[in-house]
């Protein structure tokens, strides 16, 4: 469980700034030494470009997400991780949103309405590292995350697997079938209707786009959590096999 702070009210600002209220530890009772609590190596938390990570999407209201600082390398795949409590003065643009006592979480508050885009940000190397997402409310049906091909007695995992099918928030959707770095295969827009369940996705561009793909068909997140996608196919890589169906895990 994640530890948040909470001493700022709603009232005060647009913008939190939770992380410098944190309360000094009691001393130990019985006049013992209190254990220093070990500091993170910051040491890398210089001047450069920086980064947040938010997940896992989607954002509902009341629901906790994770949250991790990067530090861009000299070439992709060379970034550094920073410890979130390298980060000071951590704000959101909405009210509402609460920041874990050491940066590396934050929860949606139940009053962020449905379809705000919220943007973070915390101070480090001389700037700002920022993410944004959208919120949904706490029971809306979401496609929202990136999800791997896994397969069920029903529907058989096919070969290759589609390891990385990526859904956002703001309708817009990727595949990738060996992830590596920044690579996409191809992307694009999407729809999806909870009440009836219908999926259409629009191909915008790609390094690799499947011509003979079908991107219209249905979607349905079960109560095991597994996404069911029936009548979509999302390519003949590599000789893979027509699908009639596809199971996949967020």
């Amino acid at each position: 469980m994640i530890r948040f702070l909470a001493c700022l009210t709603p009232a005060l600002a647009p913008a939190f700034v939770l992380a410098a209220c944190a309360t000094p530890p009691a001393p130990a009772s019985g006049g013992g030494a209190v254990a220093a609590k070990a500091r993170p190596d910051c040491s890398e938390a210089t001047a450069g470009r920086y980064w947040l990570g938010i997940g896992p999407m989607p954002a509902r209201q009341g629901g906790e997400l994770k949250v991790s600082v990067w530090k861009a390398g000299d070439y992709p795949g060379a970034e550094t991780f920073i410890p979130a409590a390298c980060v000071r003065d951590w704000k959101a643009s909405e009210p509402g949103i609460e920041f874990a006592s050491d940066g590396a979480g934050l929860r949606v508050g139940k009053s962020v309405r449905p379809g705000a885009v919220v943007e973070v940000s915390g101070a480090i190397g001389g700037g700002r590292a920022k993410a944004s997402f959208t919120v949904i409310a706490a029971d809306a049906v979401s496609l929202a995350g990136t999800w791997k091909e896994v397969g069920s007695a029903d529907c058989p995992l096919t070969s290759p697997p589609l390891r990385e099918l990526k859904f956002t928030a703001e309708g817009r959707f990727n595949v990738t079938w060996t992830p590596f770095e920044t690579y996409v295969d191809y992307w694009g827009d999407y729809r999806f209707d909870p009440a009836t369940g219908t999926l259409t996705m629009t191909t915008t561009g790609g390094n690799s786009v499947a011509s003979d793909a079908i991107l219209t068909g249905k979607a349905a997140v079960g109560a095991d959590s597994l996404l069911t996608l029936t009548g979509i196919d999302f390519g003949r890589r590599e000789g893979r096999p027509p699908a009639t169906c596809l199971v996949f895990k967020r």
